[in-house]
């Protein structure tokens, strides 16, 4: 700062030059109002000198530390969802619904509202009825597919443990019904339970109403996963996959053998059955081209069928007769499923 001479210190008056000096050296010094600089160390300046009353700066220590741990924490925005997790298995959003077909959107067999589901039996893909079967009902409103299952009764779906990882996971789900994970106790929705990884798990609802079911590692619930519709139905095809009339053609091998290709579209994830399922009554039926009319039987078989069913297959079916060997067949009012439920 330059110096500002003053009469006691010079010891005698100013003369007119000393004087506009001063004043010059003072305009000169000052702090600029818009952005001052200052050294040293400033005090006496308080919050409501500078607008900032609501500035409490005396607490870091008792605020949220930066560093706390993140882990399975849920961060809610209106219109997103962060998850701060750990492990490389669940750090996405996607995919984190180890639940298929937690929508029930999917229905290959399908299934009517109400009918008749035997003990152990699917109704739509991937969730069965409990030891003693009976049957479910439900109704689709917008895209949204509510089951309510009857009292005393269970509905089930098993998870592969592929798909499991060790560690706490948590179930969550619309509607009245209990669930729960395993051999653990029912409860409401937010049910959590500590999982084994690699080991196939039952979940299961008793009665009431049940939609969007979701069963995601961690303890804290996150909205329901809303998957494309193929992309549902291609994950339940790994356990259960139809193909209909028109998708198996082939030749007869003899007259009561017939040989049909068909394409499947998804790799089995182990041993798979093989069978027919009717459109109407209880005929196996093929169509021969050539003639243009059906062959049918009651007692149709798949005598040779490999362990999984992926790709272009063969299939060997017996059980017709008065066939002509080397004639074209297509599989005509039947559907061929490859199931390799668990």
């Amino acid at each position: 700062m330059t110096t500002i001479v003053t009469r006691a210190s010079k010891g005698s008056p100013l003369s007119w030059t000393e004087a506009d000096a001063n004043f010059t050296n003072l305009n000169t010094d000052k702090a600029p109002i818009d952005s001052p600089t200052f050294t040293g160390t400033v005090s006496g300046v308080t919050q409501t000198m500078v607008g900032l009353s609501n500035v409490d700066n005396t607490s870091d220590n008792t605020k949220n530390a930066a560093t706390a741990a993140l882990t399975n924490k849920t961060i809610g925005a209106t219109t997103n969802i962060v998850e701060a997790r750990s492990g490389p298995d669940t750090t996405a959003l996607s995919f984190r619904n180890c639940i298929i077909n937690g929508n029930f959107s999917t229905n290959q067999r399908g299934y009517v509202s109400g009918g008749a589901v035997g003990a152990g039996l699917y109704g739509h893909d991937r969730w069965k009825m409990g030891a003693s079967g009976d049957n479910y009902t439900f109704n689709t409103t917008a895209n949204k597919t509510t089951v309510t299952i009857p009292s005393t009764k269970v509905l089930q779906q098993v998870i592969e443990g592929v798909n499991l990882f060790t560690g706490t996971y948590v179930l969550s789900w619309e509607g009245t019904a209990q669930g729960k994970i395993g051999g653990g106790s029912y409860g409401s929705s937010g049910v959590t339970a500590s999982v084994t990884g690699g080991v196939n798990l039952t979940i299961e609802f008793g009665a009431g109403t049940v939609s969007n079911i979701q069963f995601e590692r961690g303890s804290i619930a996150t909205p329901f996963e809303q998957r494309p519709i193929g992309l549902e139905l291609s994950l339940c095809q790994r356990y259960y996959e139809l193909l209909s009339a028109g998708q198996l053609t082939g030749i007869s091998s003899g007259t009561t053998e017939a040989r049909l290709a068909g394409i499947f579209r998804v790799v089995k994830r182990g041993t798979t059955t093989v069978g027919f399922t009717q459109t109407s009554g209880t005929n196996m039926s093929i169509r021969r081209l050539a003639a243009n009319v059906d062959a049918s039987t009651t007692t149709a078989a798949i005598p040779d069928v490999s362990a999984t069913f992926e790709g272009l297959r063969n299939i060997h079916i017996t059980g017709f007769s008065g066939l002509t060997s080397g004639e074209v067949l297509s599989l005509a009012g039947n559907y061929l499923y490859a199931s390799a439920e668990l």
